[in-house]
Formats: structure tokens, C-alpha cells, sequence
């Protein structure tokens, strides 16, 4: 249920801030400070999770992303909401996420027996639609110590994600400033030679 709504807030924040702004800018703004607590705080989610109750740290931080999302949508719904409040209310957001990413898989681990720990795994993958191959997530997961757990889990989620906001903040401000044949071109470009680097090196 977390994940479904985490998904459908980042429809959401995009879609509100064009409506709300007329500015594509803004809107990679806005996608880049609700992503950008990954970065900033995966590490101090996971020694989070390590030290704390994760099912306690994970009610709290959805407890926190409800009141959120519930603040913002009272502003949409008495037609007052700015960009600077669709702003604080992403990056709140996006804090209470990745300290519920970071208890995750502690919490899988604690409920879930060992010999099932890497379907497990594979199945929570599969619902957030990321590529990445379920047998290495679990075992990953099944060798890593209980004490640690969260911390392997953020330092991972720290390196991946720390270039992840980037993109849709240049993507804003690369269509605010060309026109979308080129921001799309670039970034067609970009992931061609991405690709190809991966696939030669």
C-alpha cells in the first residue's frame, strides 16, 4: 500500500506543479526535492533502522508522509496551494519515504523465513518496478548480518540514488530554457551513450 502510494505521488507532484505553475522548471524542481532526501538521508534511515523498532520507524514515517500529503491536499482542495507549499510538502514527503525504505528490508527480513527471504525479496522488487535481479537482492540479504542490515541497504540505496534527482531537474530546466524535441534529444543521447559504455566496458 506504501509503495502504491509512494508511485502515485510522483505522478502527482509533477502534474500539480504544471497545473499550479505553467513551469516545466519548476516542476523539475519540484521532482529533484523529492528525491533528493534519498541522497541526503538513506544513510541515517538505515542506522535508523538499525538501532530502532523498523515497524515502529515504518508507521512513523508513513504516519509523516500522510499528514503531508493530507496538509496539501487541503491546500488543492481550498484552491491555495503554491509552488512553495507543493515544494515542502515533496521534500517532507520524500524524507518520510526514505526512512520507510530504509526500515524495509530489515523488516522484510524479520518477518519473512530465511528460505523464502529471496523470493521475498524479488516479489517487493517487482512491485517497485526496478530492474535488478531478485536472486542477487536476496542473497545480499541473507548474508548480511541483522545488525547491519539497514546499513547496506542505505549505503546501497545512497550510491544509486545520489545522481537520481539530477535528471529530472535538468530536464526542467533543459525544457524551460530549449524546446522538448531537444530536451528529449539530449536526453535520447545521453542514454544512448550510456548504454553504450555499459555494453563495451
Amino acid at each position: 500500500m506504501s509503495s502504491a502510494g509512494t508511485s502515485l505521488t510522483s505522478i502527482a507532484y509533477p502534474l500539480l506543479t504544471l497545473a499550479v505553475t505553467h513551469s516545466a522548471a519548476k516542476t523539475g524542481v519540484v521532482i529533484f526535492v523529492r528525491l533528493v532526501p534519498f541522497g541526503l538521508f538513506s544513510l541515517v534511515a538505515g542506522l535508523a533502522a538499525d538501532r530502532w523498532s523498523r515497524r515502529g520507524l515504518m508507521i512513523a514515517a508513513d504516519a509523516v508522509r500522510v499528514v503531508a500529503i493530507g496538509i496539501l491536499a487541503g491546500l488543492v482542495l481550498t484552491d491555495d496551494v503554491g509552488f512553495w507549499a507543493i515544494l515542502s510538502v515533496a521534500f517532507v514527503e520524500g524524507v518520510g519515504a526514505t526512512f520507510f525504505v530504509g526500515a524495509e528490508p530489515g523488516a522484510l527480513r524479520a518477518v519473512v523465513p530465511r528460505t523464502q527471504l529471496a523470493a521475498a525479496a524479488g516479489a517487493r522488487e517487482a512491485r517497485r518496478s526496478v530492474v535488478r535481479l531478485a536472486v542477487v537482492i536476496g542473497f545480499r540479504l541473507a548474508v548480511t548480518p541483522d545488525r547491519l542490515v539497514g546499513r547496506v541497504e542505505s549505503v546501497r540505496t545512497t550510491i544509486s540514488l545520489l545522481v537520481g534527482p539530477v535528471g529530472p531537474l535538468l530536464a526542467g530546466l533543459l525544457l524551460e530554457a530549449t524546446s522538448a524535441r531537444t530536451t528529449v534529444a539530449v536526453f535520447a543521447a545521453v542514454g544512448l551513450a550510456l548504454a553504450l559504455w555499459g555494453t563495451l566496458s
